[in-house]
């Protein structure tokens, strides 16, 4: 006789698998958006665990830089950067917010597609560490710089004989990545240089970075004389690095017509007594304009009359 024994073996729930406590994450921005051809371009990067307060060790952020792109310089919060055409930062254990800032010069137009990459070590479910990573394409817009335009604040400017001075606003308008120059000069119209006011030439420059408006001043004499309103131009020509917007602008000088002043010719007047009369000489200075009359009279001092 043959006597089987069957067993019932049961299999043991296997271990539920091991998780992360904590992830990368990373968020990004750029300036200028869009970029600007051969001009400086900052990445404004920030790394951090999530949820914050799970450490996470052995942190490398890493950017890979474009072929046309230069590289000018990185820095973080935390830990070393290396510099070249892959750009390391080493962060070491990350608890918080590191912040790193990468500054480059794109060569080239057109989009340009870059990705930041970060990994590290962190402490799992079942009491060992994992790997965690992440990695954040970012496209950036490379666009020509603005055409730079130098020009006259006004067309025309408008100033009396009295104010002796007139001073004029030149714009710089677009980028500001070069350094930019225009000559200037001033022609006559009714208004006569030498006569009516200054000749006046020059350049104004606009170092790289600066986009200040220039001012030129150009004297004005008064001539006290009755006249019509009279006008000189004053022109941009030659300009450097630029393209010119107004070009020409025109200045008024307002005749200020005044009738001018009496006064004696001089303080004190000699006469012998031996003449028949004394002869006091009145001038009139200072203006012209229109008739000018005066009272005068006569009183005792050592004299009597």
């Amino acid at each position: 006789m043959i006597f089987l024994n069957f067993a019932i073996v049961q299999a043991a729930d296997a271990p539920p698998a091991a998780t992360p406590r904590a992830t990368l994450s990373m968020s990004v921005a750029t300036s200028p958006t869009p970029a600007i051809l051969n001009a400086q371009l900052t990445y404004k990067i920030t790394i951090f665990p999530t949820p914050s307060e799970v450490p996470i060790n052995g942190v490398v952020f890493t950017y890979g830089l474009p072929q046309n792109f230069t590289f000018v310089s990185s820095q973080s919060s935390q830990g070393q950067c290396s510099t070249g055409r892959i750009i390391e930062c080493k962060i070491g254990t990350l608890v918080g917010e590191t912040a790193i800032t990468l500054v480059v010069t794109p060569t080239t137009t057109g989009a340009v597609n870059t990705t930041l990459s970060a990994s590290g070590t962190v402490a799992d479910t079942a009491g060992g560490s994992v790997s965690t990573s992440i990695s954040k394409p970012v496209e950036i817009t490379v666009n020509k710089p603005a055409p730079v335009q130098v020009g006259w604040g006004e067309a025309t400017y408008t100033v009396t004989e009295s104010d002796k001075n007139v001073t004029l606003t030149v714009a710089r308008t677009g980028d500001s990545d070069r350094t930019v120059a225009v000559d200037f000069m001033t022609t006559d119209e009714t208004a006569l240089a030498g006569r009516d006011y200054v000749a006046t030439t020059g350049t104004l420059v606009w170092q790289e970075g600066d986009t200040q408006p220039r001012t030129i001043t150009i004297k004005i004499f008064e001539d006290f004389e009755t006249e019509n309103d009279e006008t000189f131009t004053v022109s941009l020509f030659s300009p450097q690095e630029a393209s010119l917007g107004l070009a020409k602008t025109k200045v008024t000088i307002v005749s200020k017509d005044v009738p001018g002043q009496v006064s004696f010719s001089a303080e004190n007047y000699f006469v012998s007594e031996k003449g028949k009369e004394a002869i006091i000489t009145v001038l009139r200075t200072d203006g012209n304009n229109g008739e000018l009359t005066v009272d005068y009279t006569t009183a005792n001092g050592t004299a009597l009359a």
